[in-house]
């Protein structure tokens, strides 16, 4: 694990293994995921247990607990969500509020 940034991965993390986080806070609550990268303050902020996510962009994907195989790019995409999996969410706020989503590909600011 690599974790660059003022309380970026500062969870217990025993069984996380090949995560990235770079920028404040970002995986900040990971305890058991493996293979995320998380590039922005607070991106992926709430994660504790994921596999397989992309996060880019301030607060991208910051409320997500339990989530695995996303792309998420831009500041606030799927930022208020707390489970989606294997889905691409791109742009500022896209798919912000979607809840228990699954196989989506969201594109546009606030879509």
């Amino acid at each position: 694990n690599i974790g660059i940034g003022n309380n970026a991965m500062d969870a217990n993390m025993d069984s996380a293994e090949g995560n990235i986080s770079l920028g404040y806070a970002s995986l900040s609550a990971l305890v058991g995921g493996h293979f995320n990268i998380a590039i922005g303050q607070e991106a992926g902020n709430d994660i504790q247990d994921a596999n397989y996510n992309t996060l880019i962009g301030y607060a991208a994907g910051d409320k997500l607990v339990d989530t695995h195989s996303n792309t998420v790019v831009g500041a606030g995409a799927l930022g208020n969500s707390t489970n989606a999996h294997d889905g691409v969410f791109i742009g500022d706020g896209a798919g912000d509020d979607a809840t228990d989503i699954g196989y989506a590909v969201i594109i546009g600011k606030g879509a």
